[in-house]
């Protein structure tokens, strides 16, 4: 448990700090925000393979994707936000939660899918 828990917190300041410099990246260089969801999504796969490696558990491997994905969506977010990219649209809070719960839903399929996929090639 010790051990899913390092993942776990390693992970959420990865996501975060990669959020920053994604919003970074796309105010200086005027790439959209958005382009930046690819990068993204191999972050949560790899994390999944990672976890799912190391601790001999799928099912370890796709919870990390998705709690990290809760941090992500709301901690990275505001981050990106302050930065500027990532500054929520101006149609209100039905937008902001749905774009986060799309975004929860994406990285953690992405997660769940590389965890299945690594215990079933070990």
């Amino acid at each position: 448990m010790k051990v899913f828990v390092r993942y776990v917190f390693t992970g959420a300041v990865l996501v975060v700090v990669l959020d920053a410099i994604y919003a970074a990246l796309s105010l200086y260089s005027h790439i959209a925000y958005a382009w930046f969801t690819l990068p993204q999504m191999a972050f949560y796969a790899i994390l999944a393979w990672i976890v799912t490696r190391n601790l001999a558990n799928w099912r370890a491997g796709a919870a990390t994707a998705f709690i990290v994905s809760i941090v992500e969506a709301t901690l990275g977010w505001w981050v990106s936000a302050l930065i500027g990219p990532g500054r929520p649209p101006e149609r209100g809070a039905v937008m902001l939660v749905s774009g986060a719960l799309f975004a929860i839903a994406l990285s953690s399929i992405v997660g769940a899918i590389s965890a299945g996929l690594t215990a079933r090639h070990m």
